[in-house]
């Protein structure tokens, strides 16, 4: 008879993702156990949310592929619903300013930006590229925009 058990031992540097963990089988035959323990990496899918309420998973999946397959009335009842997914982040999935911004739907792109959702985070990621060059212009003109804000604000004190 086989037993396996599980353990999380390391999260891997510069992956959040990714994680080690150790499998140890125990094989039981009379009075001796054998012991079999091997190092295997696996992927774990992991999302982030800001704020205090974290929306069940199904509204997550179902907001991620309405924005994929751009259906901008399905995306903007669920993101009414729960404000905070313009926040959303994962390690499986594009931030949702850039799944709206790929489709070059800059009507939801406001709402995303509304409800939280930051451009300097977009522009910096490598999914960005693939972007149209209207979306890009336009994420890179409200970071700019943002930035002038703040410049202001500091020259104030």
């Amino acid at each position: 008879m086989a037993i396996n058990l599980v353990s999380i031992t390391s999260i891997i540097p510069g992956s959040f993702d990714t994680i080690k963990h150790n499998i140890c089988s125990r094989e039981m035959g009379g009075d001796k156990m054998k012991d079999n323990a091997k190092e295997e990496t696996i992927k774990v899918k992991q999302y982030a949310i800001q704020g205090e309420n974290k929306p069940p998973f199904q509204a997550i999946e179902r907001f991620l592929q309405a924005l994929t397959n751009n259906h901008c009335i399905k995306a903007r009842a669920i993101l009414n619903s729960f404000p905070e997914l313009a926040t959303l982040r994962g390690n499986f999935f594009p931030l949702p300013l850039l799944i709206a911004a790929s489709h070059g739907n800059t009507q939801l792109m406001n709402e995303l930006l509304e409800k939280g959702a930051c451009p300097h985070l977009a522009s910096n990621q490598p999914f960005f590229i693939k972007l149209p060059e209207k979306s890009k212009k336009y994420i890179h003109m409200i970071c700019s925009f943002r930035k002038g804000i703040l410049d202001k604000i500091q020259g104030l004190h």
